[in-house]
């Protein structure tokens, strides 16, 4: 099992360019999926910067039938 503290991820705010950029990523490879950014980095895009956390992930929901190896394909690296 990895120990994620020991992997130094730099906290993140939406206002990252490294965030844009992986939205817009995620946006080109499955602009025809209902894919939906939820969690805390999408309660950020409703709230004044100043109140913005930084954050080491980015969390999405997938809406439809999925099956396993649907699933695989769709994790697979670029």
């Amino acid at each position: 099992m990895v120990n994620i503290r020991k992997l130094n991820f730099l906290p993140r705010t939406l206002e990252d360019k490294i965030v844009k950029d992986s939205l817009e990523a995620i946006n080109e490879l499955k602009n025809k999926e209902p894919i939906y950014l939820v969690g805390g980095m999408s309660v950020q895009s409703y709230l004044s910067h100043k109140y913005h956390r930084p954050t080491s992930d980015m969390d999405f929901s997938y809406v439809g039938p999925l099956s396993y190896p649907d699933f695989r394909i769709m994790v697979k690296p670029v």
